[in-house]
């Protein structure tokens, strides 16, 4: 039998929400084969479980439903592509609850990133004890380090189990600067002033100040993480720790004073050049034409050539301060650094562009502009 349609899923929507979300699978398939659709899946049927429990009144298909869920930008960071994991080796305790007891286990890093760790328990009493007291995968979970000294909260993500050994990933709750548990060697910060230009009148409300503020922390981050993949593929064992947000202000323009380091700011710079180009791109696809469709056509056309022509002299701008900074990157290294620049910098410059903002302007605070 062929599959479902997306009209058959919602039609079965329909008498499983009408039923007051009561209705067995059975019950709706025979109903649907009898108005002309085709059976849903044991699939469907718990999609719509998933959607009564969320509080859904209309019908919303899987993907869209679990891109929703998704959709929430400080979850979920350790999958990111973003951040290398390195080898490490220190010594930690994890702790977390199973039932009314406290579980603490003694074990030592394998990886560590700035958005987790992996830890590896290889002591037989301790390997037994956390195979009897399996953590829940979600399950909170404080992490403490041995030297130094450092307590950080998460969850766990990942718990492995074989006869010799546990492995354990667990996920920060925010972001860490780990340079002393990768052997590296934290540079010094500067304060970094970033004022945003609006296109046409300025907009006050939560949806695109909110937008205008996250991108922006996007491109401030995705700046970091390059510059310490860039270390990581070169022979520098400099380390830019966590972007901090000292400042911000909005009146006439929004102002962010971060606080970050020199190398940041010199990848930062040269990508908000893009901004520009970018928001003239998306302006001319965007607005109505009363000329005829060959010459609106040849306007986006022209558009798009300027944006891309732009977009490959920022990546080589970018690229070569990389270059200038840290020495010993092999070709490959410098193109594999081109594409998560495209992937991750530019396109928080392109995402920051659709808001409305069409340039910025980028100083240290002692300067006038950012004061």
């Amino acid at each position: 039998m062929p599959n479902a349609t997306t009209s058959d899923a919602r039609a079965g929507w329909e008498m499983f929400r009408t039923s007051g979300f009561t209705a067995e699978l059975e019950h709706i398939n025979r109903n649907l084969v009898s108005a002309g659709h085709r059976a849903v899946s044991q699939r469907t049927y718990s999609h719509y479980r998933n959607l009564a429990t969320a509080g859904y009144t209309r019908y919303v298909s899987i993907n869209r439903f679990d891109v929703a869920r998704a959709a929430r930008p400080y979850e979920g960071v350790g999958a990111s592509s973003r951040y290398s994991f390195l080898a490490a080796s220190a010594g930690v305790q994890i702790t977390f609850p199973r039932g009314r007891k406290l579980i603490e286990a003694v074990g030592k890093l394998t990886d560590v990133g700035d958005t987790g760790v992996v830890v590896r328990f290889d002591a037989p009493e301790t390997v037994a004890a956390l195979t009897r007291n399996r953590p829940r995968i979600g399950e909170d979970a404080g992490l403490d380090f041995f030297e130094p000294r450092h307590h950080v909260n998460g969850r766990i993500i990942d718990f492995e189990t074989s006869e010799l050994a546990v492995r354990v990933e667990i996920e920060f709750g925010r972001l860490q600067s780990v340079s002393e548990y990768v052997g590296a060697k934290e540079l010094p910060t500067i304060e970094l002033g970033i004022q945003l230009s609006e296109s046409g009148s300025m907009s006050d409300s939560v949806d695109v100040v909110g937008r205008q503020l996250y991108y922006v922390f996007e491109l401030m981050e995705s700046a970091r993480a390059f510059s310490n993949e860039a270390r990581r593929l070169g022979s520098s064992v400099d380390y830019s720790p966590v972007v901090k947000v000292a400042r911000i202000r909005r009146d006439s323009r929004l102002m962010i004073a971060f606080v970050t380091t020199v190398i940041v700011a010199a990848i930062t710079k040269p990508a908000t050049m893009l901004l520009g180009v970018a928001h003239k791109y998306h302006m001319v696809r965007e607005q109505k034409y009363s000329a005829n469709e060959q010459s609106a056509n040849a306007d986006i056309a022209r558009a798009k050539a300027n944006y891309e022509q732009k977009k490959s002299e920022v990546l080589i701008e970018i690229l070569q301060e990389v270059r200038d900074r840290i020495s010993g990157i092999s070709e490959a290294g410098l193109l594999k650094l081109e594409r998560i620049a495209e992937r991750d910098i530019l396109n928080s410059v392109d995402s920051l562009s659709v808001q409305a903002v069409d340039g910025a302007t980028i100083a240290e605070v002692d300067d006038d502009v950012a004061q």
